[in-house]
This record gives C-alpha cells, structure tokens and sequence, in this order.
C-alpha cells in the first residue's frame, strides 16, 4: 500500500505538535481520534510480528502464540485476581508487562503518544542519546476510530481462531486492569494473522479498514529525525511542562524514581552546556 494513505504534517518541538494536533483536531472537528507514538518509520504492527527471526519461522506463529496463551491461563492464578475471562484480558495484561502479543499499543492522549515515542524518554537510553547524539524519529499517528471499530464487550472472543475469521482489524478497550492503563487511556489494536504471508497483518496492509479514513502521521522536520541530545532534550522538558514524564505516565514509585533519574540527568545535560558557554563564549 502507499504511504499517501497517510497525511503527513511535521512538528518541530512538542509544543509545535501540540499546536498542529489541535488545528488537525479542529479540521476534523466531530471525529474521534486514538493516538500511537513510535520512534522511526516501522509498519504498525505488533511486537509479536517483528524482527528477522519472524521471516524465518512466520508460519509457526499461530502454535507459539497457541502455547504462550496455555501458559499464562495456566500459570496467571498465582499473579492476577480475578483472571481474565477473554483471550484479549489475558493479552492485554501479559503485554503490558513486556510480553510481545498480537495487540498493537494506542492512547487516547496526544502527549502521551508523543513520549511514548522518544527512546530518550527512557531513563537509560538518554544517556546513550545525549553521549552519542544518536539520531531518532519520533513518529505520532493519529487514526481515526468509530464505535463499531471496537469489540462488543459482550461478545469477546475465547480463542485465536475466532479473531482471525474477522474481515479486518478491530480495536478492544480494556478493563483498568492496572493503575497505568487508566492514567495512559491505552486502548489496542488486535492484529489478524495472514496464512499467506504467514505474519500479522500490519495497519498499513489494513486496506478495507482504511479506506475513506482520516491517518495523520506527525514527523520530525528534519529529514535524518531529531538528534539525541539537545533536540530531545528540548522536547522532554517540553513535555513535562504539558504533563507528561515518568510520574504522571506510570504513577507508582518506579516512575517516580524513574522520573528523578532522568531529571538528573538531565541537569547533568544542563551543566555540560554551560560549560561548553563557558570553554566556547563564542561558539
């Protein structure tokens, strides 16, 4: 499928974001939006699906998933209470814990998709992006969603099966089954599996569930993406001005420890440039 299915718009910071989200926002005024943030120009599709081992042993995917879907209905008794009652609640759960799984992660937020998309908002990885100034393109997609997108929760599905007899994506809005789903709003896309291409079907390939529906992808200004250090630092700072950063995104005490740590180091960030001011008044 072509790219032009999406309308491209670049931003330059978070705060030129904000303000291009909200002019697309009133454009479309009456529609309804979900939001995915992603750094580089991947396919959107779900974590279970990428990577080079996934060309070689595609067609085995549907019994991998068959067993780790056994494990968790075995196993989940002695980590959630009450459990799931539908494949999607088990899914939901294990993937919000770093399990990879059909399910493809959107907000209802804006912001929020913005700093899911930077790799520096990450408390390691900004050390890594502030020494090297790694490069990075933090990606926003801003898709179109109607109610009947969405599964009946009434009628969940039970099995693997009955999700990849549907005609086209469908989206699932889970139970708060944690604290951090309900301060992120996250909500899922369930990818069907192709036995032809023996691989989860990505959104791009979504054709009938995309025709004549409003995609906004939201890019860097900058042809190679932002740079690792002071762009993003400018972003980050951006961010938690507009209420989104480690605390308010997972707010327990990892994200409050996390959100110190990258506060450190970003004033560590702070101090370097102003020593370089100082060993280069002129630069």
């Amino acid at each position: 499928m072509s790219n032009s299915i999406f309308r491209e718009i670049e931003y330059s910071d978070a705060i030129d974001f904000i303000n291009k989200m909200f002019l697309i926002l009133n454009e479309y005024e009456g529609k309804h939006f979900i939001f995915r943030g992603q750094n580089g120009k991947d396919e959107l599709g779900p974590s279970i699906s990428r990577g080079e081992i996934v060309n070689k042993i595609g067609i085995f995917l549907p019994e991998i998933e068959s067993v780790i879907i056994e494990l968790l209905q075995r196993e989940f008794v002695a980590y959630v209470n009450p459990l799931p009652s539908n494949i999607l609640e088990y899914l939901a759960i294990a993937q919000h814990h770093g399990l990879p799984t059909r399910l493809l992660d959107w907000t209802l937020l804006p912001v929020y998709a913005l700093w899911f998309a930077l790799p520096s908002a990450r408390y390691r990885t900004f050390q890594r992006s502030f020494v090297n100034n790694s490069k990075c393109y933090p990606t926003v997609i801003a898709l179109e969603i109607k109610n009947t997108d969405f599964y009946d929760q009434a009628n969940l599905p039970l099995k693997s099966a009955e999700i990849d007899k549907s005609d086209k994506i469908k989206f699932y809005n889970p139970k708060p089954f944690s604290k951090r789903i309900l301060t992120q709003q996250g909500l899922f896309s369930v990818h069907r599996f192709d036995s032809n291409k023996n691989n989860f079907i990505s959104l791009e390939n979504e054709k009938d569930f995309l025709m004549n529906r409003i995609c906004v992808k939201f890019i860097p200004n900058k042809v190679d993406g932002f740079d690792g250090a002071t762009d993003l630092f400018t972003i980050l700072q951006q961010l938690s001005h507009l209420g989104a950063n480690y605390r308010t995104i997972y707010p327990d005490l990892d994200g409050f420890c996390k959100n110190i740590g990258l506060e450190m180091i970003q004033l560590m960030f702070e101090k370097y440039l102003q020593e370089i001011k100082i060993a280069h008044p002129c630069a």
